[in-house]
């Protein structure tokens, strides 16, 4: 039991809470022991500590879900297929104390009762140490994915498409125009969804993006709605190798901290963690290995042998089905692309962060914006997957140079991207700047405004944006306003994608209201109900700035059976 609880970070005062947390009551009862020295008075208890940590981590991280989101959320994080997830990640399969009989008919690998120890133990450590320490587990273990999940919520339906597709296998979807019909002022289009050729959808609207977005949204609500909680899902099994690789001390850059991995960089144990993780029990998901954190390209050859060798293998078995890392633009070449590929590596992310030389020189990057163009090339050309990363709000840089690194990439095709505003983390050079004074914070505000100008280039071009922010984690901040951690400032908000959504929505409805005469009077907005929540903005702030900004009478915004913004004025 001393692996687990250095796993969890944990150590027992009382360790026969730990004993019975892992006692099924069929050892129990085959041992004389009282029913209470089974797990299951613990599992209820832990129940209701997860039930409030997620509630308690929706309600303060995720401000604008309403109620009923919340609800279902909440529901999914906790679910038994989340659950039994995570009792493996911890490997309580082969700790579990059985009965003769159960082990017999299979009960050590039953999801339902794995997902029932993974309550036990939270119960077990909020007993022995407190709420902290419990929450951290649960934190670590069960809503380590939470932000992806709700990230995902949001998504419009050409995006959730991409994202269904990819996690599919299927490499291609395509949009034709069927039909016209109607006046000029007034014409509806039709268009058709083809996923690998095959039609999957059609649907209609009063402008081309629309009618792309209702086609699209068929099939995906189709496929949403017969997704059962059990069915199969891509699962990323991460392995942090944080600084490995980097020749370059980027101002903003402490990994150890961004990825809430271990303090320690020693190789030994990102191999550890890779053993572990391609050693899990298959549960039926799709499963990528992805190795984030570093340079990985950069290391010594030797190392990434190390651990390119035994994910080759664990993908040939079938252990996992892909295979992703992350790089710099300077270490890409096709000797290297092509040892990649032999290995099954399928998804190559390169850190651009800026397509502007002086801001990456500023930032200590060490490349330059051509070593992305020319890395792009090339990983294009070997057949893999390109993923381009790029940041706002770094040194030297501004809104127009956003726009600008944005349009570039946008040119180099990439299959998707990731969007990071600059956030000041504790022990990095720019938290010294912006201590000193000598760097202005990339506020949440300021990248509200930036992201909201460059979610839609992306969007028309095509190109999912796959990750808007750092994923929240109780490292980077927590506590009031997300102070407590090693965020010191800058753009981190744990539902940043969904304030920039909200503020596209509010853009659009001020470009409609300000070509009309409704100075002192009341306007109407109807929505249609998934864009409700958005539009109003958090704590109704959209609502609020409208009125003021076009000196309204009153403002009010509803949901109904549109398919556009509907605006009237009385």
């Amino acid at each position: 039991m001393t692996d687990l609880q250095n796993r969890i970070e944990y150590h027992f005062r009382d360790l026969k809470l730990l004993q019975t947390a892992l006692t099924h009551s069929s050892y129990a009862n085959e041992h004389q022991q009282e029913h209470s020295e089974c797990y299951e008075r613990l599992e209820f208890l832990g129940d209701s500590i997860l039930g409030l940590t997620a509630a308690e981590y929706l309600y303060r991280w995720q401000p604008s879900l309403p109620e009923g989101k919340m609800t279902r959320i909440r529901a999914e994080l906790v679910c038994e297929e989340s659950l039994h997830r995570a009792a493996l990640n911890l490997g309580l399969a082969h700790l579990m104390r059985l009965g003769r009989g159960a082990e017999r008919s299979g009960d050590r690998n039953r999801p339902s009762i794995l997902a029932d120890l993974v309550e036990a133990l939270i119960a077990a450590v909020y007993l022995d140490g407190g709420m902290k320490p419990a929450k951290a587990l649960i934190h670590r273990f069960v809503l380590a994915d939470a932000g992806s999940l709700i990230e995902n919520r949001s998504l419009d339906s050409k995006t959730a498409l991409q994202e269904l597709v990819q996690r599919d296998g299927a490499v291609s979807i395509r949009y034709v125009l069927t039909g016209e019909k109607g006046p000029d002022h007034d014409k509806a289009f039709t268009f058709a969804v083809y996923v690998n050729d095959v039609l999957s959808g059609e649907g209609e609207g009063h402008s081309k993006k629309e009618a792309e977005q209702a086609a699209a949204g068929a099939p995906t609500a189709f496929r949403i709605r017969r997704r059962s909680p059990m069915t199969p899902r891509r699962r990323i099994l991460p392995v942090f190798i944080p600084h490995m690789g980097c020749p370059h001390a980027c101002v903003f850059c402490n990994q150890h901290k961004i990825t809430a991995a271990p303090g320690s960089t020693a190789p030994v144990e990102p191999l550890e963690e890779l053993d572990r993780l391609l050693n899990l029990p298959l549960d039926g998901t799709d499963r990528e290995l992805a190795f984030y954190g570093g340079s990985f390209t950069a290391i010594p050859l030797s190392q990434q042998l190390a651990f390119l060798e035994p994910a080759a293998k664990a993908l040939a078995d079938g252990r996992i089905s892909s295979i992703r890392l992350s790089t710099r633009p300077d270490a890409v070449d096709s000797e290297t692309l092509a040892r990649l590929s032999a290995y099954g590596v399928s998804t190559v992310e390169l850190g651009a962060q800026s397509m502007r030389d002086e801001v990456l020189v500023q930032s200590g990057r060490g490349h330059t914006a051509q070593n992305v163009r020319d890395a792009s090339g090339l990983i294009k050309k070997a057949g893999i997957q390109l993923v381009l990363q790029m940041m706002t709000g770094l040194p030297g840089d501004d809104d127009d140079g956003a726009q600008y690194t944005a349009r570039e990439l946008i040119a180099l095709q990439p299959d998707a991207v990731r969007i990071y505003p600059t956030v000041v983390i504790r022990g990095t050079r720019l938290a010294q700047l912006w201590q000193a004074g000598e760097y202005r914070e990339h506020s949440v505000e300021d990248a509200v405004r930036v992201c909201s100008g460059l979610l839609p280039l992306f969007e028309d071009a095509g190109i999912p944006v796959i990750r808007l922010g750092l994923n929240p984690t109780e490292e980077l901040g927590t506590g009031k306003n997300f102070t407590e951690g090693a965020a010191l400032a800058g753009a981190y908000h744990p539902a940043l994608g969904e304030l920039v959504r909200s503020r596209i929505l509010r853009n659009r409805l001020e470009e409609q209201i300000s070509v009309l005469d409704c100075f002192g009077k009341t306007v109407i907005v109807t929505v249609s109900p998934n864009l409700l929540s958005q539009t109003l903005g958090q704590r109704r702030c959209n609502v609020i700035w409208l009125k003021e900004h076009f000196h309204l009478k009153e403002l009010r915004i509803q949901s109904g059976d549109v398919k556009q913004l509907k605006i009237e004025i009385l």
